[in-house]
């Protein structure tokens, strides 16, 4: 009787999955069935279907009563999984999966690849008991272009690409442009590179010179593929849209003009889509007031403007300019909530006692005037008692802001909600647009009230939606992953501290743990790497929860400005106001993409900051500066630079003293014969060696003795 006569009680994929990732190259009956996920009562039948992949020379038996592959296993297109391609600027790179563990991929398996790529690849043994990849085959391909710098040489014309997108030279055909050797170039590609045969592009447009830095933003910009123009159709009918709400769109809508309600936000704010107001009520309790730009009552489903910002998905925002959601014409006018203008919104209005416990809510569609504009740093001066024009003069509604939001935050904390509080970067621009310094974002008691009234607003929407049975693009955090957190604690053991927990914990136990170790040397290091065991936010069409925020139904509802699922939610809670069923169709498909679209512009943010941080510190090389560890990898270990909000990397074949050997588990790096320990937290006194400005890397040298230790 053939296998396939049990195939749909067993996968003969994962078999085969499972068994070419054994370490030793097989696995015993029991393990085998273990890592399957095959029930006890099913084993009988697994241990027969195993017998007969045995006699078609699938899999072969093993000693101990185990199995490995066979000789004549199934074609690996059987059991060969489908992802994505994520190049990394050293060459190598990561197949991206869904619902699975990414798989590494060589620099071999990644030298016909492209980033964005879709592959199919069949999992392998890797180093340190990751799991690698080896391509089977190319499904689809991800780009049609990439950015490089043009090269001549003799009669010879080639362009070496951005090395996060593309692998080998591209050999060029007649262009429209000519540009000159060593510029940044954008190219389109005519045949993609397969085994000895490079790629074939043709080169579309200079972006400009290397070291100019607006050249380098926008390659930056160009890799990860951002549309940074709106179509013409788009920008006619956002310049068809009123400059103020006419008297009809006030219709039916709750006044809220007369209210005192406020924007708070950063000095270089560039949208204005949320205004709050806290009133005090009888027996200690409060109301807050969350009013949302209406953003929908402008945006109509499957408009140009409505198909325009569901392929954005986001706004992105970096430090010298705004690739936004929705036109300006919208996004700074007619949905901008400014100071004295009456604007549709949709209020989220919440009743908490005196614990601060949610006792009542409601949610409408309003028309509101905001009283000011005020900004984080003036709430947060009045708080400490100086004198603000514009604020001082409302300092009890700022004080009943502040003394809610302590209330709300208490609670959150004491359910189990995480608060890493990790530093992010802020570049400080000059009059020209150029950065002058890079420093740890401030964060006060003021971005703690605008964060604590949004997920206060956003938990009530969700709960608002669930209740009338209404879908909803629900903002998911999945629990994080056993294996991770396994490893998490044997780094913390080997730090002295003792995670009372193992592969699984509540929100509570690790937030009570990260409390533990507040202080401690190994602070940073301890909270960047929990973090790390984290699972990605999402968005889903499906409500499983917010591990990070201990929220059982969370949804964005906050800001329809710049984030699409933001605009779908108000677009749900007004179908539900007007006593209409929205459909579900899509859903999940929109949720997917939305999350891909966040983390595009995630990477694209975190990359133009590199690179910034790289072109200030060009002038700086050989300076000298104390460090603590931050990250160690089988390279080498990152350096955080003290004196700069900077990290750079000290390379292992620099350190010459010694021949050091990585081992995963302690995250370290040891010398064998002096057995010095590199491991995060530990404090060290480097140099900056080089700067690689156009993709924002910075290579140190370790400095002893006060001396720079030379390269071999």
């Amino acid at each position: 009787m053939p296998a396939s006569s049990l195939s749909d009680e067993f996968d003969v994929r994962e078999v085969l999955r499972e068994l070419s990732l054994a370490s030793r190259g097989s696995l015993t009956f029991h393990d085998l069935a273990d890592r399957c996920a095959v029930p006890a009562r099913k084993r009988p039948r697994f241990r027969r279907f195993l017998r007969l992949l045995t006699r078609e020379g699938t899999i072969r038996p093993a000693k101990g009563r185990g199995y490995r592959l066979g000789r004549r296993p199934r074609p690996e297109s059987e059991w060969a999984v489908e992802g994505i391609v994520r190049r990394h600027r050293n060459g190598f790179g990561f197949l991206e999966r869904a619902e699975d563990e990414d798989l590494f991929l060589s620099v071999r398996e990644t030298e016909d690849l492209l980033d964005g790529d879709r592959i199919r690849a069949v999992p392998v043994p890797g180093r340190f008991g990751r799991q690698a990849g080896r391509v089977v085959e190319v499904v689809e391909r991800g780009r049609a272009s990439v950015t490089g710098v043009y090269r001549k040489s003799g009669i010879r014309e080639w362009v070496d690409p951005d090395p996060e997108l593309a692998g080998g030279p591209i050999e060029l055909v007649p262009g429209a442009v000519s540009p000159r050797d060593g510029e940044i170039v954008d190219v389109e590609i005519r045949d993609y590179p397969a085994g000895r045969r490079p790629a074939v592009g043709r080169i579309v447009e200079i972006l400009g010179a290397p070291g100019e830095l607006g050249t380098l933003v926008e390659a930056v910009i160009r890799r990860h593929r951002l549309r940074r123009r709106f179509p013409p159709d788009v920008l006619e009918e956002a310049e068809a849209l009123p400059a103020v709400p006419c008297e009809e769109d006030l219709r039916d809508r709750e006044d809220l003009r007369d209210e005192p309600t406020f924007t708070i936000d950063g000095e270089d704010a560039r949208d204005f889509d949320d205004a709050v107001s806290v009133h005090p009520l009888p027996g200690g309790g409060m109301r807050l007031r969350v009013s949302i730009a209406d953003v929908s009552h402008y945006v109509r489903p499957r408009s140009p403007l409505d198909t325009e910002a569901h392929e954005r998905g986001t706004s992105v925002y970096l430090p010298d300019r705004v690739i936004p959601m929705l036109p300006e014409r919208l996004s700074d006018g007619i949905a901008s909530l400014r100071p004295g203008e009456d604007r549709l919104t949709v209020t989220c209005e919440m009743r908490f006692d005196g614990d601060g416990r949610r006792t009542g809510l409601r949610v409408y569609e309003s028309v509101i005037r905001s009283w000011g504009r005020w900004t984080y740093r003036e709430v947060a001066r009045v708080l400490d008692g100086e004198e603000v024009a514009g604020v001082t003069e409302h300092r009890e509604q700022v004080i009943l802001m502040h003394s809610l939001m302590g209330r709300l935050r208490g609670r959150r904390e004491a359910r189990g909600s995480l608060d890493f509080d990790l530093p992010e970067p802020q570049v400080v621009l000059d009059r020209s647009g150029r950065p002058e310094d890079v420093r740890r974002a401030e964060r006060n008691d003021a971005h703690r009230i605008i964060e604590e009234f949004m997920i206060a607003a956003n938990e009530t929407v969700a709960d608002w939606l669930v209740e009338r049975e209404g879908p909803a693009v629900f903002r998911v955090h999945a629990p994080p992953d056993p294996g991770k957190l396994r490893q998490y604690v044997e780094f913390a053991r080997s730090y002295g501290h003792f995670p009372p927990f193992g592969g699984l914990a509540s929100g509570r136990v690790l937030a009570s743990f990260l409390e533990s170790v507040r202080g401690v040397p190994a602070e940073h290091a301890l909270h960047h790497l929990l973090l790390r065991t984290m699972m990605r936010a999402e968005y889903s069409d499906q409500n499983t929860g917010h591990f990070g925020l201990a929220s059982e139904r969370y949804v964005h509802f906050t800001s329809p400005i710049r984030r699409y699922p933001d605009l779908t939610v108000h677009r749900f809670v007004k179908a539900r106001l007007a006593g209409e069923a929205p459909s579900k169709q899509g859903l999940a498909r929109l949720a997917a993409h939305t999350s891909e679209r966040e983390r595009v512009a995630a990477t694209c943010e975190r990359d133009v900051v590199d690179v910034m941080r790289a072109y200030l510190l060009a002038d700086r090389v050989g300076d000298v500066f104390e460090g603590i560890v931050s990250g160690v990898i089988e390279e080498g270990f990152f350096v955080e630079l003290l004196d700069l909000y900077a990290e750079g990397m000290v390379r292992v074949e620099d350190l010459t003293d010694d021949y050091y050997r990585f081992l995963p588990e302690p995250r370290v790096l040891v010398g064998r014969r002096l057995k010095r320990r590199f491991a995060i937290g530990d404090p060290v006194r480097v140099a900056i060696q080089a700067v690689h400005v156009a993709v924002g890397r910075v290579e140190l040298a370790l400095v002893r003795g006060g001396s720079r230790v030379r390269r071999r």
